[in-house]
């Protein structure tokens, strides 16, 4: 087949979560035989030819990344469309995958920042949209936990255009495929019945070793992009409400925030006694295999958190909101410990964790069959193919 894929950013270097997503699937078309022309948001050529030097695709760049300027965000007050598709619906990206199109069996469009293009005729081959989440329940989640009462108006503002927006887009594509089974139900809006369908994240269990694992460490890990809300919420939410509850019990433990582009916010944590603020850093298995355990406590959110997928396959024993685990298959108690957004609650899943070996060793174990059973690109990329071709027949 020949496939037109489109993207709002690079997924290169694939280092955080979402673009080792994306780059995972259009290293398994390629690996299958396919050709693969990406059409992508670039304000740095160098990384695209460094991207086609890695997977055999020919990639077309578009200048003018999408960013969240002030201004941006002041004239979405009177736009009709959500921010982030806003932001990326410009004519030369529809004149670029127009002309890809052309030659193409089908346009995969990832994620809700490309999803326009199923709207009106840019395109000529049938579409498939990808979604990695659903934006309208993450502006909901934020407005509820924020303490700014502009910043919680500007995400309701926000929550009833991409609800409106998100629900009407899989009847103008073919196919929808999201994350989890509750993103389907999220999309499915009252008496439509779009052809929505289901593709998991996944990971490549070969680039996973079982990580060393001492169960007396006195660490507890987070690791994640540190600009992304989400992980920015949990973190300050978990060093703030749920540590020192733990080391009320375990006075010698520690937490460990690893990841990239830390706000000042999380950056200030690093002085509050127990915790410790990495940034970025070049080897993640040597920090995450320091832990005991690595915690999840993510209040806001959809789709599947890629970081539990690493955690799991690489054996680390994991203590998550139900939030965190949505969409793995997995189960409390035998795979993870759920704990829910109380500090309480969260902090007493910790402490039981850490006071267990045994169940630290089982989670080890499950946790990684668990993974290579269903969460393996191989086959993803597989169901990804069959999608496709489902799509070019009814056509």
């Amino acid at each position: 087949m020949n496939v037109c894929f489109c993207t709002h950013r690079l997924p290169y270097p694939p280092l955080a979560g979402g673009k080792r997503e994306t780059y995972k699937l259009i290293e398994g078309l390629d690996a299958a035989g396919h050709t693969v022309d990406l059409v992508s948001y670039s304000d740095d050529p160098s990384l695209a030819a460094e991207m086609a030097e890695s997977v055999d695709c020919t990639i077309h760049t578009v200048s003018g990344l999408p960013n969240r300027t002030p201004t941006n965000l002041a004239r979405n007050l009177v736009s009709r469309d959500p921010l982030p598709v806003m932001k990326a619906d410009r004519d030369k990206f529809r004149t670029t995958v127009s002309e890809q199109s052309k030659d193409a069996d089908v346009v995969h469009l990832h994620a809700l920042q490309t999803s326009f293009l199923a709207r009106g005729n840019s395109v000529e081959a049938p579409t498939v949209i990808r979604f990695n989440n659903v934006k309208y329940d993450i502006y909901r989640q934020f407005a509820r936990f924020t303490d700014n009462p502009a910043k919680a108006a500007y995400a309701y503002l926000q929550y009833y255009k991409t609800k409106s927006y998100e629900r009407s887009i899989p009847t103008a594509s073919n196919l929808s495929l999201t994350i989890t089974p509750e993103d389907r139900e999220r999309l499915l809006s009252d008496g439509a019945t779009p052809n929505i369908d289901v593709l998991p994240a996944g990971v490549d269990p070969s680039e996973f070793d079982l990580l060393d694992h001492d169960p007396e460490s006195p660490v507890i890990t987070f690791f994640g992009s540190m600009d992304y809300h989400p992980n920015e919420d949990g973190v300050r939410w978990f060093a703030r409400e749920v540590l020192p509850l733990i080391r009320e019990q375990r006075p010698g433990v520690t937490f460990d925030v690893v990841g990239k582009d830390p706000s000042k916010e999380i950056r200030d944590l690093d002085s509050q006694e127990s915790v410790n603020v990495t940034g970025f850093v070049e080897d993640l298995g040597v920090h995450v295999a320091r832990a005991a355990v690595v915690v999840l406590p993510i209040r806001v959110g959809t789709g599947i958190r890629m970081k539990a997928l690493h955690a799991m396959a690489m054996g680390k024993p994991l203590v998550s909101t139900s939030l965190g685990v949505q969409g793995i298959d997995g189960k409390d108690g035998t795979h993870f410990s759920i704990a829910n957004d109380s500090p309480n609650a969260f902090a007493t899943a910790v402490v039981d964790l850490l006071d267990s070996p045994d169940q630290q060793a089982n989670y080890r174990q499950n946790a990684r069959e668990l993974i290579e059973r269903d969460h393996d690109w191989n086959r993803i990329a597989q169901s990804l193919e069959g999608f496709y071709e489902t799509v070019i027949a009814d056509v």
